[in-house]
């Protein structure tokens, strides 16, 4: 009888291992499953950020280029500007230098007559 309920005992003692075992392997799996998943959002999260990230550089890219046309039209109207103030200095010049002759013409024509 002894000997029987010893083989009885190993035997439930032994099918309740395999259940723990089983049971820890479902357990083991479900976690490896889940980390996967778990990897896969972190995947796809990084592969959004890459792009924001691309997107962004592109952006400044843009706003660079942008930039240096709006610096190069800027100093192409400053030039412009600056041309356009010395011929208008040379226009008065010429028109102060022809009035101040024009001046001292009538003036002389004035002392002769008088």
């Amino acid at each position: 009888i002894r000997k029987q309920t010893t083989c009885i005992h190993t035997f439930n003692s032994m099918s309740s291992n395999q259940s723990d075992n089983s049971n820890s392997q479902q357990s083991l799996q479900e976690m490896v499953e889940e980390m996967k998943r778990a990897m896969n959002r972190m995947e796809e999260k990084m592969e959004r950020m890459e792009q924001s990230h691309k997107e962004m550089e592109e952006k400044m890219e843009r706003m660079e280029q942008s930039h240096k046309e709006e610096t190069k039209e800027l100093k192409q109207s400053h030039k412009k500007m600056e041309e356009k103030t010395e011929r208008m200095k040379q226009s008065m010049n010429t028109f102060c230098s022809n009035y101040k002759e024009l001046t001292y013409q009538i003036v002389q024509n004035l002392k002769v007559f008088m």
